[in-house]
Formats: C-alpha cells, sequence, structure tokens
C-alpha cells in the first residue's frame, strides 16, 4: 500500500506486540500471587478462634 498524500510506502503494525505479550504474563503472574494471598488471609480473618480449653488446676489457680 502507498501513501495517497505523499506516495510513501505504508507498512503493517501488529496490533498486540510480542513485548506486549510478554508484559501481560509477567503482569498475571504476580497480580495472581498477590490475588492468593489476599484471598487467604480473608478465609483466616473469618474462620472463628478457638477457645483455649482449661484444665481445673489451671482454673483453680486462677479464680485465687
Amino acid at each position: 500500500m502507498v501513501c495517497g498524500q505523499c506516495g510513501d510506502p505504508l507498512t503493517k503494525v501488529p496490533f498486540i506486540k510480542p513485548t506486549q505479550i510478554f508484559a501481560l504474563i509477567v503482569s498475571i503472574a504476580f497480580t495472581a500471587q498477590l490475588l492468593a494471598m489476599l484471598i487467604s488471609f480473608n478465609q483466616n480473618q473469618n474462620r472463628p478462634k478457638a477457645k483455649p480449653i482449661f484444665s481445673q488446676q489451671q482454673t483453680k489457680i486462677l479464680n485465687e
């Protein structure tokens, strides 16, 4: 193809360059780790806390 105004040959430019594909893969890799960490942190926050079990001797000591 040739430019209609100046006559210079036109070159096709790819819509997505290989460097953009590489950057997308790298950003997904880092974002996936962050999302997994946030999801696991959120699940730990929603888990009910276990109450400690005291023996009778320990409760006597605590009550005195």
